[in-house]
């Protein structure tokens, strides 16, 4: 599910995400990163032999893709 968050709030304005949630974007962003990562992690998404985990990753990686998500690779410890 945060995979399916996550790509949902990189399509939203930070103006969306304060009235829809009540939060700014960047917060989120960061929030439903890691928590994807989370999931995937305790998923065992490298070993795994799911559909739904290969589908939550693709989700995850796709969402990388856009320009803004600089705020997630700052604040992202791995």
């Amino acid at each position: 599910m945060f995979g399916i968050y996550f790509l949902a709030v990189t399509s939203l304005q930070n103006e969306d995400c304060q009235t829809m949630f009540g939060e700014q974007r960047n917060t989120l962003l960061v929030k439903y990163a890691h928590g994807t990562q989370q999931a995937l992690i305790s998923a065992r998404f490298l070993k795994s032999l799911n559909i739904g985990t290969l589908q939550a990753l693709v989700l995850f990686l796709v969402s990388w893709s856009h320009p803004t998500l600089t705020i997630v690779i700052r604040n992202w410890s791995l």
